[in-house]
């Protein structure tokens, strides 16, 4: 990559899980012109250890993006990629800057922004059909899994369960007890008596499952085996039947999936965001 190509980027500061990495991408793809480039940095958040590139798990990488350690680009781009990550530009600097702030304010590129510096969440205010127009640019990747694990997605109710951080903000605490009790009886109501649950918080998991056991009679509920990322993300995605927690992770698997028929969702991400409902979902409080 010669300096003439530089004077037209996209810099992005990648945070977060699976679920917000693909947001973030989203907001790229918004602002992206014909042959741009978009590189990305996964530094996370300065003070926790940064987080696992997901986004290969789920599309091919496209020829118009690079990540800030590639040999692709010139010593002087990755320098600029993650000193700008670092120093957060997408949050602070003046004009080229796209952040949670003013993400829904520019709708378009000026023409005098030749490079801009991204750095944010960017979940909010989307809908199903500007996200699956934007996604359309990508290639999915095929989803390896195992005959076992697509045999649970046919015949069982997949349940994800989001604890860990989320359990100690009010906010996102949401989906509690009673959410999974009202979801679980809308399936054995339709016949269904097997749940396979997936859970990256075993101990909160467990605590759950014993829970429903104790309220439902006559149902099978199980743990996966402790899992990939990828794993659990693609049995989401190829299960026919599931219940969701509020998590981004769940809701993107459930936007990608071409196999459900019927996936119980939450109403809210937070308590001061609504979720947005996709096809082939309900809605429990």
């Amino acid at each position: 990559m010669n300096t003439k190509n530089l004077s037209k980027m996209l810099f992005s500061r990648m945070i977060g899980g699976l679920g917000n990495q693909l947001f973030q991408i989203a907001a790229c793809l918004k602002y992206k012109k014909l042959e741009e480039k978009v590189i990305i940095s996964f530094l996370g958040d300065i003070h926790i250890p940064r987080r696992e590139n997901c986004l290969e798990y789920i599309f091919e990488k496209p020829e118009w993006l690079y990540y800030d350690n590639s040999q692709d680009l010139n010593q002087i781009t990755r320098l600029i990629a993650r000193n700008s990550a670092y120093l957060r530009f997408g949050s602070y600097l003046p004009i080229v800057s796209i952040n949670d702030r003013n993400f829904n304010s520019n709708k378009s590129r000026n023409s005098l922004k030749k490079t801009l510096f991204l750095d944010g969440y960017f979940n909010k205010n989307w809908t199903y059909s500007s996200l699956n127009n934007t996604f359309n640019k990508l290639k999915l990747r095929r989803i390896g899994l195992g005959e076992e694990y697509l045999q649970n997605c046919r015949e069982d109710v997949i349940i994800h369960i989001r604890g860990g951080d989320f359990l100690n903000i009010p906010q996102l605490n949401i989906c509690k007890l009673d959410y999974y009790k009202k979801s679980i009886r809308y399936f054995i109501i339709r016949g269904h008596k097997s749940f396979k649950v997936i859970s990256e918080d075993r101990k909160y998991a467990n605590e759950l499952i014993n829970q429903l056991k104790n309220y439902f009679e006559d149902i099978k509920i199980t743990k996966f085996k402790k899992d990939s990322i990828k794993n659990d993300f693609n049995i989401i995605r190829s299960s026919r039947f599931a219940i969701l927690s509020n998590s981004t992770f769940s809701w993107w698997a459930s936007f990608l999936s071409k196999t459900k028929k019927e996936f119980i969702v939450p109403y809210y991400f937070s308590l001061k965001e609504k979720r947005i409902l996709l096809p082939n979902e309900i809605e429990i409080d």
